[in-house]
C-alpha cells in the first residue's frame, strides 16, 4: 500500500510538472519533477519508460532555465536506463539523445553533441515507415552544424544537405525551416572561408524572405547581422556597417533597446565606423 501511494504520488508530481511546464511556469515546474524524482529513486517497481520521460521532462525544464549542466545530469541518466533496460519506445530513445546532443552542444562538448546526434539519427532509421521525416531532417541539420564547430566541413555539408532534400521535398519553398536551410549552407561556408559561395546562399535566403513577406521578421533581421559579418570578413567595411544597421532597424521591431541583441550590434557598428 505505501509504494502504491508513492507511486501516485510521482505520477501527480509528474502531471503537475508538465502543466507548470506547458504554461511557461518552468521553476514551479522543475520543482514538481525534482520531488518525482527524488521519491522515485530506489524504485524498482517503477516502468522504465515512465522513468525515461520523468528525467527527460526534468531535462527539457532545465534547458529552459539555462541550467544546461542539470539538463545533461537528467538526460545521462535516462540514456543509463536506455542502455540498461529493455525499452522498445524508438521515439522516447531518440529524442532523449538529441536532446542530450543538444545541451553538450550549449556546454560547449563538440564531440559529445556528435555522438549523441549520431545516436539518435541511426534510431531515427532504424524506426523506417513510420519515421517522421521532418524530425528527421532537424537530427541532420543539427549533426551537421556541430561539425562546423569541430571544422569538419564535409560532414557538415553532407548533412545539411541531407536536410535540405528532406524540407524541400516536404515544404513549402518559402517556409521557414527551408529558408534556415540557406542561411545554414551560408554559415558554413563563412567559416570555411569561402566568402563568395556563402554569400550566395545568404542572397537565396534573403530572396525567400523578400518573396514570402517576412522581411520584417526576426530571421530576416538575423540574416542581415551575418551578411553584416560576411562583408567585414571580406574587407568591405561600409557593407557590413550597411547590413548591420538594417539588422538592428528590423530586430528593434521585436526586441527592447537594452536587449543583448541590439546592444551587440551597437558595439560592432561602432566598431567599424
Amino acid at each position: 500500500c505505501g509504494d502504491e501511494g508513492r507511486i501516485a504520488k510521482i505520477s501527480a508530481l509528474g502531471y503537475l510538472g508538465r502543466s507548470h511546464y506547458a504554461i511557461n511556469e518552468y521553476a514551479e515546474s522543475l520543482a514538481y519533477y525534482t520531488e518525482a524524482v527524488s521519491l522515485s529513486d530506489g524504485m524498482a517497481q517503477l516502468d522504465s519508460v515512465f522513468l525515461c520521460n520523468l528525467y527527460s521532462n526534468a531535462g527539457l525544464v532545465c534547458e529552459k532555465l539555462n541550467d544546461h549542466q542539470s539538463a545533461e545530469e537528467y538526460y545521462q541518466r535516462a540514456i543509463n536506463l536506455i542502455e540498461t533496460e529493455s525499452i522498445d519506445d524508438k521515439k522516447l530513445i531518440s529524442t532523449i539523445y538529441h536532446n542530450m546532443a543538444e545541451v553538450m552542444v550549449a556546454n560547449k562538448d563538440y564531440q559529445g553533441a556528435v555522438k549523441n546526434f549520431e545516436a539518435s539519427l541511426l534510431i531515427e532509421y532504424e524506426i523506417g515507415d513510420g519515421v517522421d521525416e521532418l524530425d528527421l531532417a532537424t537530427i541532420h541539420r543539427n549533426l551537421g552544424y556541430t561539425y562546423v564547430f569541430i571544422n569538419e566541413f564535409d560532414k557538415a555539408v553532407y548533412h545539411i544537405e541531407k536536410c535540405k532534400a528532406i524540407r524541400e521535398s516536404e515544404l513549402d519553398a518559402f517556409d521557414r525551416q527551408v529558408i534556415d536551410i540557406y542561411e545554414q549552407f551560408g554559415r558554413i561556408y563563412t567559416k570555411k572561408g569561402e566568402y563568395e559561395r556563402a554569400l550566395e546562399y545568404y542572397d537565396v535566403a534573403h530572396q525567400k524572405y523578400m518573396l514570402s513577406m517576412q522581411g520584417q521578421s526576426i530571421g530576416a533581421g538575423m540574416l542581415y547581422s551575418s551578411i553584416g559579418h560576411l562583408y567585414y570578413l571580406m574587407g568591405s567595411r561600409s557593407k557590413a556597417v550597411k547590413q548591420l544597421k538594417k539588422s538592428k532597424e528590423i530586430l528593434l521591431m521585436h526586441y527592447p533597446e537594452d536587449h543583448s541583441l541590439i546592444q551587440t550590434l551597437n558595439q560592432n557598428i561602432s566598431n567599424l565606423k
